[in-house]
């Protein structure tokens, strides 16, 4: 066999993979306005995905209690943050953890 084949269960988890490390949801048409909370239930969670504006680009180590790494939101996409300590509001920039 020749090309690329997929089972379903490998696309719903490229899917979701967003929605479960980092509680990524779209509130507004075309990601004009996204909320990022993340859970942190792995050390090390790297994710990078291209939305209309842009590249969404989060980095993030440690714990709820203990962590570091950088969000890049794209231009003309308005975001919210959720962290442990703090909520962050931020567009066309790269917020440092």
């Amino acid at each position: 066999k020749t090309g690329f084949f997929f089972k379903l269960e490998d696309l719903f988890m490229v899917y979701v993979l967003p929605e479960l490390l980092f509680n990524l949801e779209q509130l507004a048409p075309a990601w004009e306005k996204i909320r990022i909370k993340p859970n942190f239930i792995l050390d090390e969670a790297k994710f990078t995905i291209p939305l209309p504006q842009g590249i969404l680009s989060i980095n993030l180590r440690g714990t709820k209690d203990n962590y570091s790494g950088s969000i890049e939101i794209p231009k003309n996409v308005d975001a919210e943050i959720i962290l442990p300590n703090k909520t962050i509001s931020a567009s066309g920039e790269v917020i440092n953890l």
